[in-house]
């Protein structure tokens, strides 16, 4: 029985984990688990029943969502795990993928709809926005929107989009790469060698420092579009030297010897809590070289 439960899983845990929300970081692991196996008919009967559960549930809304998110990501990493050189290539070229999907959706709106899909965009996040002003009270509303206009907060949601989706994609495919390294799935450490250390020691491109420093300059200055796609870049840059902090902290359990529920309660808390800490330590590792600092202590 429990056998049966475990084969019939991922044929429709994909789909339940991304309605919960919550939990739809860990929506694509469920179909990666299938794409190493030989016959490729499971796994996209698992993309079909998946995609029904999240289309009855969530709407076709949530499915486009679904698929841009999930499926794309879930059937385009192993390819390009199994061909790419490196693991950092296979995840920027997960992203463009991921990338190539909203350009897609945003090509069909505007063929289907007639209309400019950023319009569109611009007019559901004001109608999120009005929504949430009217459900909340107005202490609560001020403190989410840290004071501002609810016309510029309309204005700033609008803006950030591009980075919110990035970021969530980034996440989605790191969490989809350390699951994969932790079980092994598709041979992924014998293929690029990965010891027991690598995710301890991972360090973001080191040439990504100076797109992230020129982009932070350029948000101390009101140039229009120009701040706009600079503050997008930067805040998807930060999330990658987020990662980077994660590992540095990972390190530091590891040598302080913190495990178990101590060390889940760590990353909740420098997550959710200090995450300015976080991006401190990814950011400037490379110059302080906090992993070998730590060693020392």
């Amino acid at each position: 029985m429990r056998e049966t439960m475990a084969c019939a899983l991922p044929f429709f845990l994909s789909g339940v984990l991304f309605i919960t929300g919550i939990f739809a970081v860990f929506a694509p692991v469920p179909l990666l688990l299938l794409s190493g196996h030989k016959d490729r008919k499971r796994l996209w009967l698992a993309v079909v029943i998946n995609s029904a559960v999240v289309l009855i549930a969530g709407g076709r809304t949530s499915l486009v969502f679904f698929g841009i998110f999930v499926l794309t990501m879930a059937i385009s990493l192993p390819v390009f795990l199994r061909r790419c050189r490196s693991v950092e290539r296979a995840a920027a070229c997960t992203l463009l993928a991921m990338a190539a999907g909203w350009l897609l959706m945003a090509v069909s709106y505007a063929v289907v709809y007639k209309a400019n899909p950023v319009t569109g965009a611009r007019e559901q996040v004001a109608r999120l926005v009005d929504y949430l002003s009217q459900s909340v009270s107005s202490e609560m509303r001020s403190q989410i929107s840290s004071g501002a206009d609810l016309e510029e907060w309309k204005k700033s949601l609008i803006t950030e989009v591009p980075s919110a989706i990035a970021v969530f994609s980034l996440v989605l495919v790191w969490t989809s790469i350390v699951i994969m390294i932790r079980l092994d799935i598709g041979r992924i450490r014998e293929r690029f060698k990965i010891s027991d250390e690598y995710l301890r020691r991972w360090k973001a491109p080191e040439y990504l420092v100076w797109p992230t420093i020129a982009s932070g300059v350029l948000l101390l200055f009101k140039a229009g579009a120009a701040t706009d796609v600079a503050t997008n870049i930067f805040k998807f840059l930060m999330a990658v030297y987020a990662i980077q902090g994660v590992s540095v902290l990972s390190h530091a359990f590891e040598v302080w010897n913190i495990r178990g529920l101590l060390r889940s309660i760590g990353y909740l808390l420098a997550v959710f809590i200090m995450m300015p800490l976080l991006l401190g330590l990814g950011f400037f590792d490379l110059w302080f070289d906090f992993r070998g600092k730590i060693r020392q202590t």
